[in-house]
C-alpha cells in the first residue's frame, strides 16, 4: 500500500513540473532591408526577458529551406547565397536560453521579399596568347557572357600593330545568356611579339578587358639539295632551293668510302596525318624506301609517331641491308623529339641482331648519333623502338644509316675547314657553291643547312651524291687548292717535301713538271712558273 502511494505521488509532480515550462512568445518580423541581388536582411523586434537565441529561415517557393542561421545573438541576420530576382519568404523563431522552465516560440508571421535584377557580364579567359609563323593567321577566341542584358555588348580592339583582328565587334543581348565566343585572329609579316587588348563593354554592366599577346617567327624551311652540276675531276657546282630567312647557308660534303657508305635516308617531314590508324607493315605506301616494317608507328603531320603501349612498344625496322664492309659497326643518326604528357625519360632504342643503344630525348627536335655492334654481313635489319609505357611517345623527323663508325666525320666550324676528301663551307649567301680541289674522281655526299636571321640553324637538306669526271680541271702549280698559284704554294710544296703533311694539298698540281715525282725540281719549277719563265 505504501509503495503504490509513493508512485502516485512521483506522478503527481512530473504533472505539475510538465506544466510550469512557459513557452515563449514570436519575434515580430520587420520588412526585409539591404535587398540585392544574392541577398537581404532580416530584422525583427522582441521585448521578452528571458535569455534567448533566434533562427532564422528563408524559403523557396515550394517552402523548401534555401538559407537557414541558427544561435543568432542580434535581432538581426543577413542572409546570402540566394538567387538573383526570385522570391523568398522568411521566418524567425526564438529558442530560451532556459531549456527546463522555458520552450521555444512559434515560428513569426512569414515575410515576402524579391530578390534584385541585376545586370552582369563576364568575360573568360581575360588573356590570350597567340602563337604563329610570319604570314600564317593564327586563333584563339574568349567567351561572352551576360545576364539580364537589355542593350547589345560592344567590342573595341585596340592594336597598335595592325596584326589582329576580332571575329566579331558585338553581342546581342539576347545571346550573351548562352554565351558567345569571339575569336581573335593574329597575323604578322614582321617576327616579333606584339600586344593588344580587346574591351568588353556593356552599356548595363560596366567593361571588362581582355589582354592579347601574339608572338610572330620566322618561317623555317628547310632546302632541297639538287643533283651536282659544272662536275669537274675535282669539282662539282652544289645547288639548292633558296628558302626564305637564311642569313646563309652550311655546306658539308664528305668523300664516299666504304667505311662512311650512306646506305639508307628516310625522311619523314614530308609525312601529313591523314589517319589514326597504326601504318604497321604496310608503310610502303608512305615512305620513300621500300622495306620498311613496324608495329604502333602513326602518322603525323611532318613526322613519325612512335606510339607508346605499356606492355608492347611500337618500333620501326629497316628494310634489309649490306652490312659486309661495315667492320662490324652501324651508324645510326636520327632526328627526333619526346611527344608525351608526362615529364620524364623518354627515350628510343636502336637494335640490331647483337647490340643496342639507348638516346634520351628532349621536348625539341635535335640530332642523335650512336654507333650499334652488328653482324658484318649481308641481309642485316636495325630496329628503333620506343619505350613500354603509357603516354611516352617519340616523334621521328629523319634517319640516316652509316656503314661503319661514321662519328669521325667533320662538324661544323665557324670557317671553312678541310681537305680533298671532306669540306665544309660556312657563311655561304648564295643558293649555289663550286666546291673545288677535291680528290680527283671521288665520290662525295653533300648536304646544306640552314643559318636563320634570328642565329638559329636548321635541319639539314636531303643528301645528294656525285662522281667526280669530265674535263681535268686541275690548275697546275696550285698546291694549296685556293685557285691560285703563288708563292704560298710554294711554301706548302716545301713543307710537304719535307714531310709535314700540310692540309689541304693537292698531289697532281704539285707534280709541275710532269715527272710523276714530288721534290725539290718542282719547287724550282713552280717559281719559274710564278716568275713567267716556261
Amino acid at each position: 500500500m505504501f509503495k503504490k502511494i509513493h508512485f502516485l505521488l512521483m506522478a503527481c509532480c512530473l504533472t505539475l513540473s510538465a506544466a510550469a515550462k512557459t513557452q515563449l512568445a514570436a519575434p515580430v518580423l520587420n520588412a526585409a532591408t539591404n535587398v540585392d541581388a544574392t541577398a537581404f536582411t532580416a530584422s525583427w523586434t522582441y521585448n521578452a526577458t528571458q535569455d534567448v537565441t533566434y533562427t532564422l529561415q528563408v524559403l523557396n517557393t515550394y517552402e523548401g529551406i534555401e538559407f537557414e542561421q541558427e544561435e543568432i545573438t542580434e535581432k538581426t541576420c543577413t542572409a546570402t547565397g540566394l538567387i538573383m530576382g526570385h522570391v523568398y519568404t522568411f521566418r524567425v523563431k526564438a529558442v530560451p536560453v532556459d531549456t527546463i522552465n522555458y520552450e521555444e516560440s512559434e515560428w513569426s508571421a512569414s515575410k515576402t521579399v524579391t530578390l534584385l535584377t541585376v545586370p552582369l557580364m563576364n568575360v573568360s579567359p581575360t588573356s590570350i596568347t597567340l602563337n604563329a609563323v610570319e604570314n600564317v593567321e593564327a586563333h584563339a577566341s574568349f567567351l561572352v557572357e551576360g545576364q539580364n542584358l537589355t542593350e547589345d555588348i560592344n567590342i573595341t580592339l585596340n592594336d597598335e600593330s595592325g596584326y589582329f583582328r576580332l571575329g566579331r565587334y558585338s553581342v546581342p543581348a539576347y545571346s550573351a545568356g548562352s554565351g558567345v565566343g569571339v575569336n581573335v585572329y593574329f597575323k604578322a609579316d614582321v617576327p616579333g611579339t606584339y600586344h593588344a587588348t580587346a574591351t568588353v563593354t556593356s552599356p548595363e554592366a560596366g567593361s571588362i578587358v581582355v589582354y592579347i599577346n601574339g608572338t610572330a617567327t620566322i618561317d623555317k624551311q628547310v632546302p632541297v639539295m639538287q643533283p651536282a652540276t659544272d662536275v669537274k675531276t675535282t669539282a662539282f657546282r652544289a645547288t639548292w632551293t633558296d628558302v626564305p630567312n637564311v642569313e646563309s647557308y652550311n655546306l658539308v660534303v664528305d668523300m664516299e668510302s666504304d667505311s662512311h657508305q650512306l646506305l639508307l635516308s628516310e625522311d619523314f617531314t614530308g609525312l601529313e596525318r591523314t589517319t589514326t590508324v597504326s601504318i604497321g607493315n604496310y608503310m610502303d605506301n608512305f615512305l620513300q624506301n621500300p622495306g620498311w616494317t613496324g608495329k604502333y608507328v602513326y602518322l603525323e603531320n611532318g613526322a613519325l609517331r612512335i606510339n607508346d603501349r605499356t606492355y608492347y612498344p611500337g618500333y620501326i625496322t629497316t628494310p634489309a641491308l649490306d652490312l659486309t664492309n661495315s667492320g662490324g659497326k652501324v651508324t645510326v643518326k636520327i632526328n627526333a623529339k619526346s611527344y608525351t604528357t608526362t615529364d620524364y625519360n623518354v627515350y628510343l632504342t636502336v637494335k640490331t641482331d647483337v647490340d643496342s643503344k639507348q638516346i634520351n630525348l628532349t621536348n625539341d627536335y635535335a640530332d642523335y648519333t650512336v654507333v650499334v655492334a652488328c653482324n658484318a654481313a649481308t641481309n642485316q635489319k636495325i630496329t628503333i623502338e620506343g619505350r613500354n609505357a603509357n603516354q611516352k611517345r617519340a616523334l621521328l623527323q629523319g634517319v640516316e644509316i652509316y656503314n661503319g663508325d661514321a662519328t669521325s666525320a667533320a662538324t661544323l666550324r665557324a670557317t671553312e675547314q678541310g681537305d680533298s676528301t671532306q669540306r665544309i663551307i660556312t657563311g655561304i649567301t648564295d643558293n649555289t657553291y663550286m666546291v673545288r680541289n677535291l680528290k680527283r674522281l671521288g665520290t662525295f655526299n653533300f648536304k646544306v643547312q640552314p643559318v636563320y636571321t634570328d642565329g638559329t640553324t636548321g635541319q639539314f637538306s636531303n643528301i645528294e651524291q656525285v662522281t667526280l669526271g669530265g674535263d681535268d680541271d686541275t690548275l697546275k702549280g696550285d698546291v694549296n687548292c685556293d685557285g691560285e698559284v703563288n708563292v704560298n704554294d710554294v711554301t706548302v710544296l716545301v713543307n710537304y717535301i719535307l714531310g709535314k703533311n700540310p692540309s689541304p694539298f693537292d698531289s697532281v698540281a704539285a707534280d709541275v713538271n710532269e715527272d710523276t715525282a714530288i721534290n725539290v725540281n718542282d719547287v724550282t719549277a713552280l717559281i719559274n712558273l710564278i716568275l713567267g719563265n716556261h
